[in-house]
């Protein structure tokens, strides 16, 4: 899996991260991999409107534990 997280990475192809997390289902983070480590996946997203004006920024990046993963949806042209 590893392999491949670092292959969509270099791609820079856009994911669907989708995150189990207890209290709720699911949680989607869409965006771009910017880094695969041992345990971990950075994802790269732009930011919403209220994140724009509080933070003054155009990206986040969320750090997501492989653990919590529960599956990568991503398009890719052939």
């Amino acid at each position: 899996m590893m392999n491949k997280l670092q292959d969509l990475m270099t791609d820079q192809v856009p994911v669907q991260v989708i995150v189990d997390i207890d209290d709720t289902l699911h949680n989607v983070i869409k965006g771009i991999i910017k880094n695969v480590g041992r345990n971990y996946i950075e994802v790269l997203r732009p930011t919403n409107q209220d994140e724009k004006s509080r933070y003054a920024t155009d990206e986040v990046k969320i750090i997501v534990p492989i653990e919590k993963i529960a599956e990568v949806m991503y398009y890719q042209k052939t």
